[in-house]
């Protein structure tokens, strides 16, 4: 699904000529004349995002239809931020709930005369509420302990404060855009320190309407969508004296959460992150907890495992300091440890290995490779070395890595993991030829290995077996069937051997699941293929030499 249509009005300290109905409609009417839809006949489900205590009202869900289309309409209202609305739109369109839905969220908080007081009327009310004072107490007590566990300090969460204001002024739906330097921020007043009135990002009036489209209802649209590909959500305990301080915890369960669903492998695939700043050290919590940033923690644990290896030295010990060196950048560090290993235990190929596949993570590919050859000179029939060899070969040599598997399989010929990088290397060589007997001999040994039977697909859709290789890709959709890159090339095979009935139903299959930004040509020349096949399926010219032969 994907986001169609948004609507803002821009973010101000107070807003007198707004009622909390009128910025509500406003947003509401920008979004829906974004997406182009009519909310009395297009849109499904409505949500808003909103709670009592803010709104000064009690049921408040019963004052919102009028405002955003949504009278005698399925609406419900969510006691959290626009995000948890986002959620809940997912789960509606993936529910098959509506086709469309309208988020909406809303500040009018300018109106609020007591915002400590309904801050604090979230605490526990017999352990926490009665201790008095302003709530941001748990700020300052949160901070301090996130800047002791992590190393980060006072004037780093003050460049954050600098940073984003001064980045708001060249934003013009911002509220508090300024020229703030961290010596500001550092000399601002104490709220509960270390925490100062400038870490606090102040409040803001403000509408935000989103409409949420499911993928197919999206396509049909003329806007382009944002899409959707992973959500997650998770809360702390409620209670203080439970709760992660050091960590943000939550944010850590519902990354995992999104990641998952979007099929994220690594966080550091994301391109651009927003990510919450309520507080200044929050936006340096948050970016370590989703996997963005690890100056904290990976400092921490350098310290603590450097301490721990000094006072008692292990092999153990080294190789892990050696590993967080690694992901900390300090590669020359983690190479001194593991060489250092090696002195002690020369006799280790595990070491060895583990050296060059650090170098070669690093860019000293080249170095790594020689010290492998010269291990390998000594021990020219040692299998784990020369598979070693390959391995570190695989993705930027593959020519080089085929040779160095192929001897590694002459030395222990039953180890079927050599066969299959054998076979792909000359997939990613472009011998095709080579490559299948490799493969076909990888699969009859073992009939479910994935790797095995994707690389054969390959090479046979190369060498314009479309039949067979058909038959691979069915294998392949059989046992992981998300991959969208699959279908095109199964539609390709069944297109090309005439199947028009199976090819048909393989391209709309990958047209569903393709990322629109990053499949664009594909999906336009799938949507050519869909309409030439569906007249050739009403003409009954297809055929299907698939039939009765694993299909």
């Amino acid at each position: 699904m994907g986001i169609v249509g948004i609507g803002i009005v821009p973010f101000r300290p107070v807003t007198p000529e707004y009622s909390w109905k009128e910025i509500m409609f406003e947003a509401a009417s920008r979004a829906y004349a974004d997406a182009d839809v009519d909310p009395r006949t297009d849109v499904g489900s409505f949500i808003t995002c909103a709670e009592d205590y803010w709104e000064g009202f009690g049921i408040f869900d019963e004052f919102t239809p009028d405002q955003i289309g949504a009278v005698l309409r399925p609406a419900c209202t969510i006691p959290g931020d626009g995000i948890h609305g986002l959620a809940q739109g997912v789960m509606q369109i993936q529910a098959g709930l509506a086709d469309v839905v309208a988020v909406e969220a809303h500040s009018k908080v300018s109106d609020l005369l007591t915002y400590d007081g309904v801050v604090r009327h979230a605490m526990d009310p017999i352990w926490n509420k009665p201790l008095g004072g302003h709530p941001y107490y748990v700020a300052g007590l949160e901070m301090g302990a996130y800047l002791r566990a992590s190393r980060v300090t006072e004037k780093e969460c003050a460049a954050v404060v600098a940073k984003n204001r001064q980045n708001a002024m060249t934003n013009e739906r911002s509220a508090y855009g300024a020229h703030v330097e961290a010596g500001d921020v550092l000399a601002s007043p104490p709220i509960a320190t270390p925490l100062k009135e400038l870490d606090v990002a102040p409040l803001a009036d403000t509408a935000v309407v989103l409409v949420l489209a499911a993928e197919a209802r999206a396509r049909k649209m003329e806007a382009q969508p944002v899409w959707i590909r992973g959500v997650g959500w998770s809360s702390d305990s409620p209670w203080l004296e439970t709760r992660s301080w050091g960590v943000a915890k939550y944010t850590r369960d519902a990354a995992k959460m999104a990641y998952a669903m979007a099929k994220l492998r690594n966080p550091r695939e994301v391109d651009v992150a927003e990510v919450d700043d309520k507080f200044s050290y929050k936006e340096l919590q948050h970016l370590e907890a989703l996997g963005l940033a690890r100056k904290g923690d990976t400092a921490r644990a350098i310290e603590d495992y450097t301490l721990a290896y000094t006072a008692q030295p292990s092999a153990e010990l080294a190789y892990k300091l050696a590993r967080l060196h690694a992901q900390a950048g300090q590669l020359q560090a983690a190479i001194h440890l593991l060489r250092g290993l090696i002195v002690e235990k020369p006799e280790s190929l595990e070491l060895r290995v583990e050296l060059a596949r650090l170098m070669t993570e690093h860019g000293q590919g080249d170095e790594a490779l020689k010290d492998l050859d010269k291990l390998i000179a000594a021990q020219p029939r040692n299998a784990k070395l020369l598979a070693a060899a390959g391995d570190l070969c695989f993705k930027e040599r593959p020519a080089a890595a085929a040779g160095y598997y192929s001897r590694a399989l002459e030395s222990d010929p039953t180890d079927n993991r050599l066969r299959v990088q054998l076979g792909a290397s000359r997939v990613r060589s472009m011998e095709f030829e080579a490559a299948l007997p490799i493969l076909s001999d990888a699969v009859a040994r073992e009939p479910d290995n994935y790797q095995a039977h994707a690389n054969l697909a390959t090479a046979l859709f190369k060498l314009k077996q479309y039949l067979p290789a058909a038959r691979e890709f069915l294998w392949v959709l059989q046992k992981n069937p998300q991959v969208a890159a699959s279908y095109y090339f199964l539609a390709i095979c069944l297109d090309r051997i005439g199947d028009c009935e199976q090819a048909f139903r393989a391209y709309q299959e990958f047209v569903r699941r393709a990322d629109p930004a990053a499949n664009k040509d594909e999906i336009e020349d799938a949507n050519i293929r869909l309409s030439l096949l569906q007249k050739l399926v009403k003409e009954n010219k297809c055929k299907s030499p698939m039939k009765g032969k694993g299909k």
